[in-house]
């Protein structure tokens, strides 16, 4: 990094920035169409970084009787909130679950 910063670096300078953010799961309720809200926020300001809705389309679960363990594959869609509609519930909330 400290070569990129050089002016005479011919390539794209690289920049690093490291960040520090956590993860809250809210409930979604009827407006939001149901599923599972996880908002992201910047653990020094508590600003909202991002939110995005999950909702599971299906599982299938695998049962191996001869092994110690099953297995289960999830699949899920994921939708960005944008600054208004359903995301806008979530940005003023508290911190939610895992507090």
């Amino acid at each position: 990094m400290e070569q990129s910063a050089d002016p005479a670096y011919p390539f794209h300078p690289i920049r690093y920035s490291h960040t520090r953010e956590a993860d809250f799961f809210h409930q979604g309720n009827v407006q939001t169409g149901g599923g599972k809200v996880r908002v992201t926020r910047d653990q020094k300001t508590g600003n909202v970084l991002r939110t995005v809705k999950k909702e599971r389309i299906a599982d299938m679960n695998i049962y191996s009787p001869k092994r110690k363990f099953d297995w289960r594959i999830s699949v899920s869609t994921e939708q960005k909130g944008e600054s208004g509609g359903w995301a806008a519930e979530y940005r003023g909330s508290g911190c939610g679950t895992g507090c």
